[in-house]
């Protein structure tokens, strides 16, 4: 790229930075200069080809009145596009590094895992075991709150009866007293 770089910035082929609508310009030109060619001599094309030539004269002059500042531009872009793709190469890189070493990183993984898959499996037992052993006490402990709460709503029952019969027994006496 540096070589086209510098064969452009010796100027001797501005039109090769002429924009698309000049190129354009170029190309009908140059293919109406081969028409008028291919006529000959015919009179009356003299001052048609003077014509052609002055505005192919007036193109290229025009290209190459702009050739610094679009060198200038062209010159930046290449250097922003080689920046861009020295980026580009090193992120490759690192990405084919980090693809290659992926393995490697988790092969330890894989064999941690099967480790504790294992004393996973061990401790099992052991765990259903205690679940079912904290499942029996806490049966056992709402059974004896319920037996607690029965016993202590029994005794409720019991001073509410007791309760209900002094009432009547007063009512009764009371009834009896009075005339």
């Amino acid at each position: 790229m540096l070589e086209k770089e510098h064969k452009l910035a010796g100027g001797s082929q501005p039109m090769r930075l002429a924009d698309a609508k000049e190129q354009a310009q170029l190309v009908r030109i140059e293919s109406i200069e081969r028409r008028l060619d291919a006529l000959g001599d015919v009179a009356g094309l003299e001052e048609k080809r003077q014509r052609l030539r002055l505005m192919k004269g007036l193109l290229r002059w025009q290209v190459e009145s702009d050739f610094k500042p679009r060198f200038w531009q062209f010159s930046k872009d290449l250097r922003s596009v080689n920046t861009e793709l020295e980026q580009s190469e090193r992120q490759r890189q690192r990405l084919q590094q980090a693809v290659q070493q992926a393995p490697g990183r988790f092969k330890g993984f894989a064999m941690r895992i099967d480790a504790l898959k294992a004393r996973i499996a061990e401790l099992q037992p052991a765990l259903n075991q205690t679940l079912q052993a904290q499942a029996d006490e806490l049966k056992r402990l709402a059974s004896e709150s319920l037996q607690q709460r029965k016993v202590g709503l029994d005794g409720l029952r019991a001073r509410a009866r007791f309760a209900l019969a002094q009432l009547q027994d007063r009512a009764a006496s009371r009834a009896g007293a009075t005339p």
